[in-house]
């Protein structure tokens, strides 16, 4: 089950960077995003400062959807509370 409050915060994210799908919902397939690098990476980092979250590079390949990233934010708070690994 997905959280509807991240989805929503996720979403915001994609929308703020210009994502070009017009609905993004958990099921939206990431390579259908059609970010670049850059976007990729400005993404990446508007998720981890919002949700106070770090993404490893390697995570992102793993996703295969939107839903797949709610997950691992949701994991991610649950696991570690918001501590921003990155910053240790």
């Amino acid at each position: 089950m997905v959280d509807e409050d991240i989805l929503k915060e996720v979403i915001q994210v994609f929308e703020s960077n210009s994502c070009p799908l017009e609905n993004i919902d958990a099921e939206t397939m990431i390579e259908n995003l059609e970010l670049d690098s850059i976007e990729l990476t400005t993404v990446l980092m508007d998720l981890e400062d919002r949700f106070s979250i770090y993404v490893p590079d390697q995570a992102w390949g793993k996703w295969q959807n939107i839903g797949d990233l709610i997950e691992y934010i949701s994991n991610y708070q649950q696991e570690f509370g918001g501590l921003n690994l990155k910053e240790m």
